[in-house]
């Protein structure tokens, strides 16, 4: 599996962007639960382990809430490799506006 690997930094406390975290991706199992299941998020203190199915192909990985940074440590499904770059400049612009 495709290793991805995105760091984005924020100028918040780290609870307040924990909560903004939570808070989306609640949303996002919402809005796409027709083509996302089987989601699974287990956080510990401000660590996420998290794993889920889109489209039937299997995501699993690591969020870390730092002082400065979000990091997201993660594995595609080999079927995803074509698209990884735009995955990561959409997680990235998305995680920058919601961490403003």
């Amino acid at each position: 599996m495709p290793n991805l690997k995105i760091s984005v930094e924020h100028n918040l406390n780290k609870d307040e962007a924990k909560e903004r975290i939570m808070n989306l991706l609640a949303n996002l199992k919402n809005e796409f639960k027709d083509k996302v299941s089987n989601v699974n998020e287990i956080w510990n203190e401000y660590n996420s382990e998290f794993s889920f199915r889109i489209m039937g192909l299997p995501v699993k990985g690591n969020l870390t809430v730092e002082t400065e940074t979000i990091v997201l440590d993660g594995k595609l499904p080999i079927a995803a490799l074509p698209f990884k770059r735009n995955i990561e400049s959409l997680i990235r612009n998305e995680a920058e506006k919601l961490l403003k």
